[in-house]
């Protein structure tokens, strides 16, 4: 599962909790939100949980061996029509009961299969756990097969869902009349944590293994798609088909997956180390097929490197992706067969601004780390989550080096800093009020910073091999944290407890205070750490000492809570980096002497080295700092550069004609289009009183769409009325991108004739796009007069009473919610404004009288 971040949920998140408390969140782009995030999730800034209840992993009673499912579906009741024959037997102690996950179904059969017929058995179902009376008491040598029929009622269920998965409904009826313009119809599902059990009876646990077949009966027009390989398809003569799915490797019950839909399926190959031909495909709605490889392409070397670097080949039969309209989620490791959100869609020019690699390669390392090897219960989930995130790291250093590896990783860290404000768990929580808890940026973001730090302590050798042991010792099994420390252990044969029970079985991060005196005449550098946090950490980091005889790296091993390292170095000193290689998870005051910071921006080996500099120079007034700002401009990494561009005012003022000529080529031809689209709102914020309209213009017809929709922001505040009359011209661009660029624009300088440019482009969207379009929507009517305001309001109560993802509809209730403040604002003298405002709050206090969902209701008040 992927955090959406990834702006994804992270990112979502993040939006939901600022519009309630204004805390500023780091800056983050979608792939670097994450889920990764840089998240505080939504109900834990309303609601703190409590965390009373030890969390035991599910006791093992019966053992599904495998399952035959059979779906067809009702789709204008919105119901699943099932039938289920399971394998089961005892896990170990004899019994004559059997209890099943089963949310909201009608049960017409429960039988025991025998091979003379079926034989019905006693079974009682409270709409959630289904119990059956076997016919006899069996013992775990003995299998036995029920067959169950039934009819799911997915919409029917009541199930909270949490800030990575924004719904437990298990499966999901996308525009099933048709009656949604641009909107496929589509089903897909959607099973993690325990909402399987919502279209299919299962013991719905991660510990839980199972193989099976899955028969889809769809109407012919449509394609299916689920685990393992596809056996056959069955054409029935009355229109439909029926597609048979089968997956012979055991999984968990809430990797199980299917999807239907009118896709287009772009097919890939991969050969893996036995020069075996494994099938890669990619299903996306036609529009999109002619990008796929764009979007995915990367994914045959994403699998031949995690195959390689882990000493493991990857284990399943084929690798699909699919991307899906309203994703409750930003992605989904289900086994062979993952879905996206539709964010994924882009095309070759969108992909210029930046791709969704992160994404795609965190799901791909699922398939080893929560797929083939998966937490035992919830509370072990960074054993899935944080290693999904870490593999994000790994395909960035592997494919784009380490500067883009780091850069990532810092976002990530941030991620979990920003919401370590707020709460600090262990990472393997065995308290917690609800499951859904633990899917934050301690089990995704700190967890892969802490597996960073670990590879870094043990060795890349001994890291890799380490997971080498820990995939092969429990391939197809359940696993809690001891497994791993085990195998890490073995391998380096070193005692981890420390470091396990401190990162992983402990909460917080450590914050360093950091001091230094040289001492030229014993050639000593005495480094003081004060950790000021509330408990201690363990903290092996290495320093680099620079001389005039070069770099010399000396290690230390900080325990106590203040503790003084004296290090010798040769020649003349220079300066000290500490945590030289900058894999310290936790924040540190480094008081380093202001003249070490332009040598350890000139030095830097890391990028995160050149970050820290830049962020002190940024600051700083000392000549040094400003001509290290004004080589940041030229530096190969383009963080760097973009980040650089911070200091444009410093700049201008130490070189007012070298730098305006350096930030006009940086505009026209930095190789990075977030760069370029960065300097031109440098440049109208620094030269504001210059004219560059004719600058903007050129930039207009650039590729990337973030740099067109920068210069159009820029052009419009420059010049408005020409700055409009080019949006106008690019209101058919096809990029949602632009399109979204302009109606910001129109929302504050728009009039009445915008009105059917932004309702097409909001009916328009989907998802994310769906979300930011309809706050920007509402601040476009907060800009109109009273009357023009109560003959649109309509369009934002559909979005808030339409079913489908909630957070979409949340943003329908604060679009309502805002204009009724700003109506407010307008005063008595205003009666229309009186009269539509009390109307707001009527409609609002009527809806929530009907709101079912949770999330919504605790948001909004009347």
């Amino acid at each position: 599962m992927r955090l959406s971040t990834l702006a994804f949920l992270f990112l979502l998140s993040s939006i939901l909790f600022s519009c309630a408390s204004k805390k500023n969140m780091p800056e983050t782009s979608v792939l670097e939100a994450v889920i990764n995030t840089e998240e505080i999730t939504l109900e834990e800034a309303i609601i703190m949980p409590d965390t009373n209840s030890y969390r035991a992993t599910e006791a093992r009673i019966n053992d599904i061996l495998h399952m035959d499912l059979s779906v067809s579906f009702d789709w204008k009741e919105r119901s699943v029509l099932g039938s289920i024959l399971l394998d089961v037997k005892p896990y170990f102690y004899a019994t004559k009961e059997l209890i099943l996950d089963a949310k909201g179904m009608e049960i017409s059969e429960v039988s025991l299969v025998e091979e003379n017929g079926f034989v019905p058995l006693e079974y009682t179902y409270d709409n959630e756990f289904l119990s059956v009376q076997l016919d006899k008491e069996y013992t775990r040598s003995e299998v036995y097969q029920l067959r169950i029929n039934y009819t799911a009622f997915p919409e029917k269920v009541s199930a909270k869902g949490s800030s990575a998965i924004s719904s437990a409904q298990g499966i999901y009826f996308i525009n099933p009349d048709s009656t949604e313009v641009n909107k496929l119809t589509q089903i897909w599902t959607q099973g993690e944590t325990e909402a399987n059990s919502v279209w299919f009876p299962t013991i719905d646990s991660p510990n839980e293994r199972l193989t099976q077949e899955l028969k889809i009966t769809v109407q012919e027009k449509y394609k299916t798609l689920s685990n393992g390989a596809l056996i056959f398809s069955n054409y029935n003569g009355d229109g439909t088909r029926t597609d048979y799915w089968r997956q012979e490797l055991p999984h968990a019950p809430y990797l199980v997956m299917m999807a239907i839909g009118d896709y287009s399926v772009v097919t890939d190959s991969w050969e893996n180390a036995n020069n075996e031909d494994i099938a890669v495909d990619y299903y996306l709605e036609a529009e999109y097929a002619p990008y796929a490889k764009d979007i995915f392409g990367n994914t045959p070397e994403m699998l031949t490197f995690y195959s390689e670097v882990l000493g493991f080949p990857y284990p399943w039969d084929k690798y699909s992706q699919v991307i899906v309209r309203d994703f409750v989620s930003g992605a989904m490791e289900n086994t062979s067969a993952v879905i996206h959100g539709d964010f994924l869609n882009a095309t070759d020019r969108e992909l210029l601004d930046g791709d969704n690699e992160a994404i795609i390669a965190h799901e791909l390392f699922h398939h080893w780390f929560g797929d083939l090897v998966t937490c035992e219960s919830w509370s072990n989930l960074p054993l899935n989550e944080s290693f999904a995130t870490y593999g994000e790291y790994l395909w960035e250093e592997h494919k784009y080096g380490r500067e883009a590896a780091d850069l990532h990783g810092m976002n990530s860290m941030a991620g979990y800093l920003a919401e370590s404000q707020t709460k600090q768990e262990d990472l393997i929580r065995f308290y917690y009020d609800d499951k859904e808890d633990m899917f934050d940026g301690h089990s995704y973001n700190k967890g892969g910073r802490v597996l960073h730090m670990l590879r870094y302590f043990l060795g890349d050798d001994a890291f890799f091999s380490g997971l080498k042991l820990y995939l092969e010792d429990n391939q197809f099994e359940s696993v809690e944290i001891h497994q791993l420390r085990l195998a890490m252990e073995e391998v380096s044969g070193k005692d981890l407890n420390w470091f396990f029970n401190q990162w992983f079985l402990g909460s917080g991060h450590p914050e360093l205070t950091i001091n230094y005196d040289v001492n030229d005449s014993l050639n000593t550098l005495t480094v003081l750490v004060e950790q000021t946090q509330e408990s201690l950490f363990r903290l092996p980091l290495e320093v680099d000492i620079y001389t005039d005889s070069g770099v010399k790296r000396q290690r230390i091993d900080i325990r106590q809570r203040q503790q003084e390292f004296i290090l010798p170095y040769d020649g003349v000193f220079s300066f000290a980096n500490l945590d030289a290689e900058k894999v310290l998870l936790g924040t540190k005051k480094d008081n380093r002497p202001d003249a070490w910071w332009p040598l350890a921006y000139n030095s830097a080996k890391v990028y995160l080295d050149k970050s820290e500099a830049l962020d002190y120079c940024l600051k700083s007034s000392d000549p040094e700092c400003l001509a290290c700002l004004e080589d940041a401009l030229s530096d190969s990494f383009w963080k760097v550069r973009q980040t650089a561009l911070k200091g444009a005012r410093k700049l201008r003022a130490t070189s007012p004609l070298g730098f305006r000529e350096k930030l006009l080529s940086m505009v026209q031809k930095d190789p990075k289009s977030l760069v370029r689209a960065k300097a031109i709102k440098t440049l109208s914020k620094t030269y504001n009183e210059e004219d560059f309209s004719e600058i903007y213009a050129e930039a207009l017809n650039d590729r990337s769409y973030a740099v067109m929709a920068q210069a159009l922001k820029s052009m419009v505040n420059a010049n408005t009325a020409l700055g409009l009359a080019k949006a106008k011209a690019l209101e058919n661009e096809k990029s949602q991108k632009i399109t979204g660029s302009i109606a910001n624009i129109y929302a504050k300088h728009g009039d009445e004739s915008m009105n059917e440019f932004m309702v097409k482009t909001l009916k328009g969207a989907s998802g994310f796009g769906k979300f930011g379009l309809t706050g920007t929507y509402a601040n476009y009517l907060k800009n109109q007069n009273s009357a023009f305001i109560a003959q649109n309001l309509g369009k934002l109560e559909k979005i808030a009473v339409t079913p489908g993802t909630w957070w979409v509809r949340l943003a329908g209730y604060n679009g309502l919610k805002s204009i009724q403040q700003e109506l407010d604002s307008r005063g008595p003298e205003d009666v229309k404004a009186t009269e539509v405002s009390s109307s707001i709050k009527e409609t609002i206090n009527t809806l929530l009288e009907t709101e079912e969902n949770e999330q919504i209701k605790s948001i909004i008040t009347p």
